[in-house]
């Protein structure tokens, strides 16, 4: 499990072994949510490494 923090919110992704799925649990105020919806897209048509979708804290 890794922590990830987008501006002032922070998320949770848990990413099963053996596995490619990847859940996200995260809460960000209404009028933010199309702005980090748009970012996570932005990486994952990248195609990085989930590691790599931000900054590790904790």
């Amino acid at each position: 499990m890794l922590k990830y923090q987008f501006g002032q919110h922070n998320w949770t992704i848990l990413k099963e072994e053996f596995s490619d799925v990847i859940q996200i649990y995260v809460h960000v105020p209404e009028h933010e949510s199309e702005l980090f919806v748009n970012w996570v897209d932005n990486y994952t048509r990248k195609q990085v490494n989930y590691e790599d979708l931000g900054v590790v804290w904790g």
